[in-house]
């Protein structure tokens, strides 16, 4: 009985560690590459984020240059400045609210200048709004004197390089020319105006760099991670390693000359380097409107920290869990075996002889096997029993009879002979029920036998079906993928091991790893879809970035890059022209992505074509947006549990019923708002969003 315990013991054993640590080796490998595609994404992410931050000052500085070139070059008149002598006074009078105004629009910038080159009229002009002291009002500056422009030198390129050129120019970073602006860090769009071809002065727009420089520093990825700033020749502006303003390729004898090369080739991308202090990073990149490369850089191990606790908690775990089968399998031994015994020691006893100890009523009350053989040794004892009990009653009476018909021997002994002839007949019927008893006893040790392998079969299916189903919770199809991969690979070895293997075998063992490993692929990439739409439900996982940016330019661009609208979808905007609110556009899109995809997956579905009309207005300092459709519609019940987590008329692939959770969170928890759903069936469904434009919305 001990040897069986020991090869049950064994047997869960091996079978649970063989299965933990395949399923182990499977999900980590799958883990590591779901986690580190996870991870360069979420980086890209965010440096697209902070680069379309960066690219919208940009564009501002240049449209406000560029406004500033188109009114000056239209109002100006040669003949005008060869008739009148204060001519150039009149024209600046002209022009400097207009300028004003420009200055004033800014966000980042509020600087908008004409500089007038002195040989129109032998005197030097200038019209400079700026705000130099961050005080929140444009102040007209002084005009510089007519020697400032005799000599070209480096601080002086934001003038003289688009006046050689004729072409629109991005300084570097510089101080202020003057003793009232020597404070200031500057990066300058200026633009030439040219008036029958020829230059009559420089427009443009500056951006305070050293705000600019403030926010790239104070960017935090992971715990030492750093953001960076080249420009378009590989020069450092920014950066924690590298000197201000050394090239690339110069740095440490040009050992990182092939990233400033990848740069230079690819607009953005992800690079994996190791860095002078011998740290494995990971750096992913953006080119700005101005050409200058923005990106993000982090040490690898800091990525994957979470990947090392987890592989470490994972260990911790199997054996935790090889602690727990070891005693589960004691148990489940000791409690196959310990009535076994018993009933094995009490068949011993009854073949010593001993009829009159039986059984516990324990054993033969049981409903199993165990209690099918106890009840048959028992009725075994009983027959054998009454047998002996039997023959000592038949040879009682004999003995009486000897003793009678010993006093009158000579009298009955054609008596006596026929009593010894039908005692005779019952000793041989007694051996011959002797004989089946024995065959019995080996009939019902057999059975026992075969009640043990029984029992052992019956406790180990009901283990195997109880590990089956805790592991295949967690690991559904990945297991059963697994185990049939597991299978192939033996098949083919088994052949190529017995020279049997054919070119045809291989290509089918292939094709099938392919579509294993599809598969495999495919549910890793669904929980990750899932996790990233689960982070998406927690408003605390984002900051607000409040920036003011005109509407009907901003959904125009997020349309472009929405690749789900089709010909069939017709998307209306309906806004004043000059309609400018001050909000998070990042979320804001997100909502109106979320609306217009619900619209064309559920809305239209169906249909041949259909129409999405957006609404937007400002009232009492609210931001209202309608997102209106003409679709199937909903019914009431729908609408009532249109916002719930995971509610979707059709999940697939396509729709999580997450999206419009996203859409409340977003409106009522970050930006404090309200949001409506209206909808009847075949009259289409439209939603009402309203929340206030303030400075720290959110907050």
């Amino acid at each position: 009985m001990k040897s069986i315990k020991f090869k049950i013991i064994l047997l869960i054993l091996v079978s649970s560690l063989s299965i933990a640590f395949i399923t182990s080796f499977i999900w980590l490998s799958n883990s590591y590459k779901a986690f580190k595609d996870e991870s360069v994404e979420k980086l890209q992410e965010k440096t697209f984020r902070y680069a379309s931050e960066f690219n919208h000052d940009l564009s501002e500085v240049e449209n406000i240059a560029r406004s500033v070139e188109l009114m000056v070059g239209a109002l100006f008149d040669f003949d005008a400045l060869e008739s009148e002598v204060y001519y150039m006074d009149r024209l600046k009078s002209i022009i400097k609210p207009v300028i004003k105004n420009l200055a004033e629009e800014g966000n980042r910038t509020q600087s908008a200048y004409i500089f007038f080159l002195p040989s129109l009229d032998g005197r030097a002009h200038d019209v400079w709004y700026a705000d130099l002291d961050y005080s929140g009002e444009v102040i007209l500056q002084e005009e510089f004197e007519a020697d400032y422009y005799d000599d070209f030198t480096p601080e002086k390129e934001w003038f003289f390089v688009p006046y050689i050129s004729k072409e629109p120019y991005w300084t570097n970073p510089y101080w202020g020319n003057a003793d009232y602006d020597a404070h200031i860090n500057y990066i300058s769009h200026t633009r030439p105006v040219l008036v029958d071809d020829q230059v009559i002065g420089v427009a443009g727009s500056d951006y305070h760099f050293n705000l600019m420089k403030e926010d790239i520093e104070a960017i935090e990825v992971y715990q030492s991670g750093k953001a960076f700033l080249f420009n378009e020749n590989g020069d450092a502006l920014i950066h924690d390693t590298i000197p201000e303003l050394m090239n690339l390729r110069d740095f440490e004898n040009g050992r990182y000359q092939w990233i400033l090369k990848r740069f230079n080739d690819e607009g953005f991308g992800t690079i994996d380097y190791t860095w002078i202090d011998g740290q494995s990073k990971l750096l992913t990149y953006k080119r700005l409107n101005n050409h200058w490369i923005f990106g993000l850089t982090v040490e690898v191990d800091q990525v994957f920290v979470w990947f090392t606790k987890l592989r470490r908690i994972l260990i911790w775990a199997v054996l935790l869990s090889i602690g727990v089968l070891l005693y589960l399998a004691y148990r489940i031994g000791h409690y196959i075996t310990k009535d076994l015994v018993t009933l094995t020691d009490h068949v011993a006893v009854i073949g010593d002889g001993d009829y009159d100890h039986g059984l516990t009523d324990r054993l033969l009350k049981r409903k199993d096997e165990t209690g099918i053989l106890a009840r048959s040794i028992e009725q075994m004892r009983l027959q054998q029993k009454k047998s002996f009990e039997t023959i000592r009653e038949v040879n009682d009476a004999l003995e009486v009879k000897i003793k009678e018909r010993t006093l009158n021997l000579e009298e009955k002994t054609q008596a006596l002979l026929e009593s010894l002839n039908e005692n005779e007949k019952k000793t041989l019927a007694l051996e011959a029920l002797n004989k089946e008893l024995h065959l019995t006893l080996m009939a019902m040790k057999d059975t026992q036998r075969q009640l043990i392998e029984s029992e052992k079969l019956a406790s180990l299916g009901f283990l195997v079906a109880r590990l089956a189903h805790e592991f295949n919770t967690p690991i559904g199809n990945l297991t059963t993928i697994s185990s049939y991969l597991i299978k192939e690979e033996e098949n083919i070895y088994n052949s190529y091991k017995s020279n049997k293997l054919t070119k045809n075998e291989i290509k089918k063992f292939f094709d099938k790893f392919q579509e294993s490993t599809n598969l495999l692929v495919k549910n890793i990439d669904q929980l990750k879809i899932m996790v990233g739409k689960f982070k998406e439900l927690d408003p605390q996982t984002s900051n607000i970035l409040v920036s003011q940016f005109h509407f009907k330019t901003f959904v125009e661009m997020l349309m472009d890059g929405m690749a789900i609208l089709s010909d069939r979808v017709h998307v209306e905007l309906l806004c004043e022209e000059g309609l400018s609110i001050k909000t998070d556009p990042g979320k804001l899109g997100q909502i109106l992505i979320h609306l217009i995809e619900n619209a064309i997956v559920h809305g239209f579905d169906g249909l041949d074509e259909g129409v999405i009309i957006l609404e937007a207005y400002i009232k009492k300092d609210r931001f209202h947006l309608w997102v209106k459709d003409n679709g199937l519609g909903m019914t009431p019940e729908k609408v009532n549990h249109i916002f719930d987590p995971f509610f979707s008329g059709k999940l697939s692939d396509q729709s999580s019923g997450l999206g419009l959770t996203v859409v409340y969170n977003i409106v009522t928890k970050m930006f404090k708002g309200s949001v409506a759903c209206q909808s009847d069936i075949h009259s289409g469904t439209s939603f009402h969003i309203e929340f206030p434009l303030q400075k720290e919305i959110g907050k």
